[in-house]
C-alpha cells in the first residue's frame, strides 16, 4: 500500500494523494478535508494490475488530474476529477504490441489541459502527451540511445510551454542528465512541438525538476 505516490496541496493547503495499492493491484487517490482523511477511493484496477507510477496535478479549480501506468495491457493512461465525479479512465498511449507510460510526469496548465512527459519502453523514446480540451497530441521528444527518458520531470513556463528534464543512457556504463525546452508552442499549438534540446554532462538516474503549477 502506497508505492508511487504523488502528492499535491491545493489553495487551502489541503493534501491530495495519489498511489498505487500493492495489494489489489489498484490505482487509488485519497484527499483531506481539513479535519480528516476521505474514505480512500479505488480509481482504475478492477480485474488488472494498474496505478504504477503515478502523478498528478492540480487544475485551478483545485481538481485532480491523474496520469499512470496499466501494467496489465503495457498502457499509459489518465483519469480526472470533474467536480462531482471521477471521469472514466482514458488511455493517452498503447494500441497493443508496444510497452508504454512507465516514468510519467503530469502538470496541468492554466486551461486545465494536462501535459504529460513518460518513457516508451519498447523504442527506449520520451514521448510528450498534451490534450487540447477534446483529443491527445502525441510526440517524441528524444530518442536515439540506448534508453532515452526515463525519470522524467516535466514544467511548463508562463506561456504554457513544456521544458523537461530526463535520464539519457548512452551505453550501459554512460549516462547524462539531458534538458528540452519547446522553442515553437505558442496558441494555437504547433503541430508537432519542437524541442531544442541540452546535454548537461554526466549523471546518475535520478532527475527532478520543480514542476511549476499554472493557476
Amino acid at each position: 500500500m502506497g508505492k508511487y505516490s504523488s502528492l499535491e496541496l491545493d489553495s487551502n493547503d489541503y493534501a491530495h494523494i495519489s498511489y498505487y495499492d500493492e495489494t489489489n493491484k489498484d490505482l487509488k487517490y485519497i484527499r483531506w478535508n481539513g479535519s480528516s482523511w476521505d474514505t480512500p477511493t479505488t480509481l482504475d484496477g478492477t480485474g488488472v494490475y494498474v496505478g504504477k507510477d503515478t502523478s498528478m496535478g492540480l487544475d485551478g479549480s483545485g481538481y485532480a488530474h491523474i496520469s499512470y501506468y496499466d501494467e496489465t495491457n503495457k498502457d499509459l493512461k489518465y483519469i480526472s476529477w470533474n467536480g462531482s465525479s471521477w471521469g472514466t479512465p482514458m488511455t493517452v498511449d498503447g494500441t497493443g504490441g508496444v510497452n508504454v507510460g512507465k516514468y510519467s510526469c503530469l502538470v496541468v496548465d492554466g486551461n486545465g489541459y494536462p501535459h504529460i512527459t513518460y518513457y516508451d519502453e519498447t523504442d527506449k523514446d520520451l514521448k510528450y502527451a498534451k490534450w487540447d480540451g477534446s483529443s491527445w497530441t502525441i510526440e517524441i521528444v528524444d530518442s536515439g540511445g540506448e534508453e532515452v527518458g526515463k525519470h522524467s520531470s516535466l514544467a511548463l513556463d508562463s506561456r504554457g510551454s513544456p521544458h523537461v528534464g530526463y535520464h539519457y543512457k548512452i551505453s550501459r556504463d554512460e549516462s547524462e542528465l539531458k534538458y528540452g525546452e519547446a522553442v515553437n508552442y505558442e496558441e494555437p499549438l504547433p503541430e508537432p512541438t519542437t524541442f531544442a534540446l541540452m546535454a548537461l554532462g554526466l549523471v546518475g538516474l535520478g532527475v527532478r525538476l520543480r514542476r511549476r503549477k499554472e493557476s
